[in-house]
């Protein structure tokens, strides 16, 4: 049985985040230049069906 989502697009999610990791930062990053904190992305973006798998064990906003 597949389950109706009820956030369809990303709109609908009404994600409102800054990026936190600077231009430089993140390039010292990568290249191995400087490591001042663990960086975590999240690369493919929001991640589709979670909200509603949050809700389905009992999570509230």
């Amino acid at each position: 049985m597949t389950r109706q989502l009820k956030w369809i697009t990303h709109a609908d999610l009404r994600i409102n985040k800054r990026c936190t990791v600077l231009r430089d930062e993140y390039l010292d990053y990568m290249t191995f230049r400087r490591n001042d904190r663990p960086l975590f992305t999240e690369i493919f973006g929001p991640l589709v069906g979670l909200k509603e798998e949050w809700e389905a064990q009992g999570a509230t906003p």
